[in-house]
Formats: structure tokens, sequence, C-alpha cells
């Protein structure tokens, strides 16, 4: 605000109604920085360069049907703290002294640029502040810096040290990697735990039942392939199937084994071998010595297969996991082929 403009003495006298002056202070109480917001409030002396300041901030700022009073709103708000404070003649800077007790009582002389007929016929506004006693300046040590560097030059202001959390403030680096590192690890924990208890217990009952249905296939095929009764009484139409299950359901047995253990599950021989029944031995061994092998070992093979493929469906049912579902679906995928396999074999006709 150029205190020299010719529109000062109107603008001193100008009728600012007082809701216009309410949200006016109102505005500069919200949005001014608290370097400006300290002149406006204390009611002492307001260099130029901080009226400036002020000035452009309403200008910025305001909104528009309050901005045709923002030339008068300082005249008549913020200059008359300028005019009280500064008697004439005195410079235009800041002094830290309080004022002499001599001149206490004296006079303020008129604005150098007000006449004796405009300071009578337009009398000047009082402020607010301005009708108190007006509190001392204290001295202040301001060291190197001039009474205003921190607004002429913010970057030079002083900060606090330290943003972190008191808990922190004045520790060592060493400490605060310490106790945030320590912190981080707690979060992890308390977030494996979370997880845990919202995904719930891994339930393995089903993926064993699908094991046990795998060791008794590859263990029928592996006795109707190495023992002398197989080989002699089952055709050659047989030997294809038998050699597709050894290798087909080994290789997915191994796979949803591998899939357990990753989900910290583990399955033992024996309870893998809990499904092989010797009462199934004992009943091929008859079926050989009655010449009736090759009809007994595809009811035997059908009914395990189709046992089998109702353990992965129940299973799929039951299980979550994306990797699980995908093996399981895999693994239903070859049994139906195996099934494919043994019902063509059982269709060939003996040569």
């Amino acid at each position: 605000m150029n205190p020299t403009s010719p529109h000062l003495p109107q603008d001193r006298a100008a009728y600012i109604p007082p809701r216009i002056q309410q949200e006016m202070a109102k505005h500069m109480e919200q949005t001014l920085p608290a370097n400006l917001k300290y002149y406006q409030q204390s009611g002492g002396y307001v260099p130029p360069n901080v009226q400036k300041q002020m000035a452009q901030h309403m200008e910025q700022t305001m909104p528009n049907h309050l901005k045709e009073y923002i030339n008068p709103y300082m005249q008549q708000q913020v200059v008359p703290q300028h005019l009280a404070s500064v008697p004439l003649g005195q410079p235009t800077h800041f002094t830290p002294h309080p004022p002499s007790p001599s001149l206490e009582n004296a006079v303020q002389p008129l604005h150098p640029f007000e006449d004796q007929t405009q300071a009578v016929s337009q009398p000047q506004q009082i402020s607010p502040q301005m009708q108190g006693p007006q509190p001392a300046v204290q001295p202040q040590a301001y060291g190197n810096q001039g009474p205003y560097e921190f607004i002429t030059n913010p970057a030079t202001s002083e900060r606090p040290a330290s943003m972190l959390p008191s808990l922190l403030n004045g520790k060592s680096l060493r400490t605060r990697i310490i106790v945030l590192g320590g912190g981080l690890v707690g979060l992890l924990i308390i977030f494996s735990i979370l997880k845990g208890l919202l995904a719930g217990s891994f339930d393995v009952q089903p993926f064993l039942a699908v094991l046990q249905d795998q060791q008794e296939l590859i263990h029928l095929s592996t006795e109707a392939n190495q023992s002398s009764t197989g080989q002699a009484s089952l055709p050659a139409s047989y030997q294809g199937f038998i050699a597709t299950t050894q290798l087909t359901v080994t290789s997915v047995q191994s796979q949803l084994i591998t899939y357990l253990a990753l989900n910290k599950q583990q399955v033992s021989p024996k309870q893998l071998n809990l499904k092989i029944s010797t009462a199934t031995d004992t009943q091929l061994t008859g079926a050989s010595a009655s010449g009736n092998y090759t009809a007994t070992f595809q009811q035997i093979m059908s009914s395990q297969l189709n046992t089998y493929t109702a353990d992965l469906r129940s299973a799929y049912a039951q299980t979550t996991g994306k990797k699980g579902r995908a093996q399981l679906n895999d693994d239903y995928k070859q049994a139906r082929l195996l099934i494919k396999q043994l019902n063509q074999a059982g269709s060939t006709p003996v040569g």
C-alpha cells in the first residue's frame, strides 16, 4: 500500500459497512500468513513493505465484492498504526528502544500529505486497536539479522530441528533406525497374524483324501505291471493304460504334496497308505486263479478312478486358494483321461 496515493484522505474517510469490515477481518484472520497476521493484531508499527505485502495479499485472495474496500480498509485499520507509532521526521525503520518519557504526552503531528482543513472536515476513523493503550515494545536481540529478516528472507528463519515424534528427538541416527526398524517388524507381524485370522486355518483333509486315492492307483498299477500274475493275465491293450497311470498319477501326487508343503502342511507315508487294501490284492490273486483276472482288474480300477474323481471335485469345492484349485482342476482332467483309456482297453477285442 503506497501511503502517498492522492486518494488517501478519501480512503480514510470512506464509509465501510460493518458487515464488510467483519468479512474482511474474518478473511484476513483465516488467510493472512503468520508473519503478516502478527502486525495486523499487534496494533504497533507496520513497516511500509509489510503494508505492501498485506495489500497484495488482499488483492490476490479477497472476493471481488470486497476488493473495492481494500484501500479504505488499509488506510483506516493498518496505516493509523503506522502513523500512531512513528512521529514526524522519524526514520521508517523499526527501533527496539521504547519511546522517550518526554514524548509520551506529545501531540501527534498530522500526516505530511494532509492539510489542516482535510483533517478537520474528514475525521479519521480510529481502529479498535487504537482505542486502548498501546503496549510498550520490548527490546529484542536480533544478532546479525534485521528484525524483519524472517519476512524478506523466509529461508533463513528458524525452524524446528526435527519433525519426528518427540520420542526420537535428540536421539542418534542409529537409535532412530533401530526404533523405526523395530516398529516396521512389529507391523509386519501384526499384519501376518491378522491375515491368518481372516484367511482361516488351512483344511488339509480334502487334499489328504485325494493323495490316498492317488497312492492306491499307483499301488494297483505297479502290482499289475510288475507281478507275473498281472503280466500273464492282462491283454496287451491294458499295458498302455498301466504305464500311463503310473507316470501321470505319480507326477500329480508329487505336485500336490509340494503345494501342501508351501502351505505348511506335511503328509507322512503312513497317511498316504491308509487306503491301500490287502483285501483288494487278495481279490485280484483269487481272480487270477479262477481265470477272471482281466474283468476283476477292470472293475477295481474303474471303481478306484470314480472315487478319485469324486474326491477331486469335493476338494476343489472346499478350496479357496487359486493355486490349489488350479492343481485340482488339472488332476481331474488327467483322471478323466485315465477313465477313457481304461474303457478303451476293456473294449478292445482280445487277439
